[in-house]
């Protein structure tokens, strides 16, 4: 809500805003999305699209776009898993990245790899090393019990 690139668009830089239902309005299964861009960026971007979405798939994505209460509760639900996160990171003294998303990226200190397959023995998925990042770790935010169980693991697993 208030942070956008779309003005970038309308001064004319070569921008394109993109935006994905997955996690705020529940569709990651459908992969629904949209792009926002200048008429000319749009019609490159048609040219080369590799793939199309069922009919199903727009009516879902009208249905949850217009369904307000259940936009506010996800995000009500994300913003306080993503403070119990930062919070347990933050205590434990580890370097985080700055998020209004729906995941926390932080320095763990451990090879992410490590981190991961730690996790993973605790049926806690956490996203492996990306790129040559191989200290940061990213979790995204889930049901709130198991961002409890993150939480509860994430001393243990990286040694503090």
């Amino acid at each position: 809500e208030g942070n956008t690139c779309i003005g970038l668009i309308d001064e004319g830089h070569d921008v394109i805003v993109t935006r994905t239902f997955s996690k705020i309005f529940g569709m990651a299964g459908l992969r629904m999305g949209y792009s926002i861009s200048s008429a000319e960026t749009a019609e490159k971007i048609r040219g080369v699209v590799m793939s199309w979405s069922p009919c199903t798939s727009y009516a879902a994505a009208i249905g949850a776009y217009q369904d307000e209460a259940f936009i506010a509760y996800s995000k009500q639900k994300i913003v306080e898993a993503r403070e119990m996160v930062n919070m347990t990171v933050d205590t434990l003294g580890l370097e985080r990245l700055p998020s209004q998303t729906n995941f926390v990226y932080f320095k763990s200190g451990k090879e992410a790899n490590d981190v991961q397959k730690a996790m993973a023995a605790k049926l806690i998925s956490v996203r492996g090393q990306y790129m040559d990042y191989n200290e940061w770790t990213r979790v995204s935010m889930g049901k709130i019990e198991d961002v409890e169980r993150f939480c509860k693991a994430l001393p243990a697993v990286v040694g503090a």
